[in-house]
């Protein structure tokens, strides 16, 4: 089964990450590939650098710019694992490198 993992850092914690992190971060991931357990991964930007929010209401789409308000960057992992407790626990692996947060974990296909 695969399992899309979508990581928030602490807001109240968040710094720009460092060089170790990066270094910490590129040995899981090369782990996890090894592993066959890692499909795909990478950083997710502000919506204020280029994306955007949308919204559907009925028949009304409209689209909801960024505001100046301080956002918060992750990234995503899709991983191939056989189950929900799988998936569950390499997202605890991920969060022993990048530290505290929050991750939304969604099957997907």
């Amino acid at each position: 089964m695969r399992f899309l993992l979508i990581q928030t850092p602490d807001p109240e914690k968040a710094t720009p990450p460092s060089k170790e992190l990066y270094a910490n971060m590129q040995k899981l991931v090369e782990r996890e590939t090894e592993a066959g357990i890692l499909v795909m991964t990478g950083g997710i930007s502000p919506l204020s650098r280029g994306g955007a929010r949308v919204r559907q209401s009925g028949r009304k789409f409209s689209v909801v710019e960024p505001g100046d308000s301080r956002e918060v960057t992750g990234g995503f992992a899709i991983v191939d694992v056989p189950s929900r407790e799988e998936a569950i626990e390499a997202a605890r692996r991920f969060f022993e490198v990048a530290g505290d947060g929050e991750a939304e974990i969604h099957q997907i296909g």
